[in-house]
């Protein structure tokens, strides 16, 4: 922090004013860091604090079809980024968890994602493309997807909006789609959370 000034933090922001998303990650991570700083009273308050985020963000809702999936599978045999692009059809996941996943059993594990210990079963489609192999170059890798499969216009985080809306299409409880990807605060919270323990993992699996 004694190295750290306001007008290197405008700067930074300022160099990412045509990356709204980007800008938006960074002033949050400065605040985020300054708001520690002030908790172990290294600082003695947050100039960040009640400002708002550079960018209101419009939500995404792109939703990949049938022939969409198949064409981008199509294109993802025998290669780290193919496997871990199948891994987010199948699973839902996060491209972060998917790719640093490491403790594989008769189940995924994936500690404290999103602060919550997650487990999925493993379905014998999944475990085809197990273990996942360290990844580098997502940019490059996304990039000759798109083209040799023809689909553009998505990103690999709409693959997770993507399986929410084909499990409500084949008629799985919202309670067990919000335990697949471990987003649980909409059925699944409060008491509900508290008391009810079962890891639904059969009815995962199914």
């Amino acid at each position: 922090p004694p190295n750290l000034t306001l007008d290197e933090i405008r700067n930074t922001l300022e160099n990412l004013k045509d990356k709204p998303s980007s800008q938006n990650y960074a002033f949050a991570t400065y605040r985020a860091y300054l708001n520690w700083c002030v908790r172990e009273q290294i600082i003695g308050f947050n100039p960040l604090a009640n400002i708002p985020l550079p960018h209101k963000l419009k939500s995404r809702d792109r939703v990949l079809s049938d022939d969409e999936l198949k064409n981008i599978w199509k294109h993802t045999n025998n290669q780290p980024f193919g496997y871990i692009v199948r891994l987010l059809i199948l699973t839902g996941q996060r491209k972060s968890e998917i790719a640093n996943l490491s403790d594989i059993t008769d189940v995924m594990t994936f500690p404290q994602t999103k602060g919550n210990p997650h487990t999925l079963p493993i379905t014998p489609l999944v475990r085809k493309h197990l273990p996942v192999q360290q990844f580098n170059g997502w940019s490059k890798s996304k990039l000759r997807l798109d083209k040799n499969s023809g689909v553009t216009g998505w990103k690999l985080h709409d693959l997770r909006r993507t399986f929410a809306t084909n499990c409500a299409k084949l008629g799985t409880p919202i309670h067990i789609t919000e335990h697949i990807l471990n987003h649980r605060s909409g059925t699944v919270s409060g008491i509900v959370k508290v008391y009810n323990r079962y890891s639904y993992l059969k009815e995962m699996k199914k």
